[in-house]
């Protein structure tokens, strides 16, 4: 009887794990970042906990990549070939109202920022 019960727990667990990750929260999609005065885009898209995508920063586009744990992310990039090439690496949060914010570190200084997603072609947001 006791291994029933046992049994019965793990598959409710099991159901349960499925039903979060089917509502799996993603952060991929374009967002509008504000940088302490800087306006940004960032592009990503996320396969699983892995994120990749661009950064339009003044400095060009920054290829970056990291993880997304569906509340925490971190990234990390770099632009090529300008006249001044940026390093980054952000850390952040998706928070409740659907916008991220966090804090990125660079070669040419440390910024908090907020991001919101940009409308879709189709007007309605991701």
């Amino acid at each position: 009887m006791r291994v029933f019960k046992s049994a019965c727990v793990l598959l409710v667990i099991v159901a349960l794990a499925s039903a979060l990750s089917a509502e799996e929260k993603r952060i991929a999609g374009r967002w509008a970042v504000s940088a302490e005065g800087y306006d940004l885009e960032l592009a990503l898209e996320q396969n699983g906990r892995a994120i990749a995508g661009t950064m339009q920063t003044p400095h060009g586009p920054a290829a970056v990549k990291g993880e997304f744990d569906g509340l925490w992310f971190e990234f990390s990039g770099a632009t090529h070939g300008g006249p001044h090439e940026l390093e980054l690496v952000a850390k952040g949060i998706l928070r409740a109202d659907g916008t991220l914010a966090g804090v990125m570190t660079s070669n040419v200084g440390d910024f908090t920022w907020t991001a919101t997603r940009k409308n879709t072609q189709s007007g309605a947001a991701r």
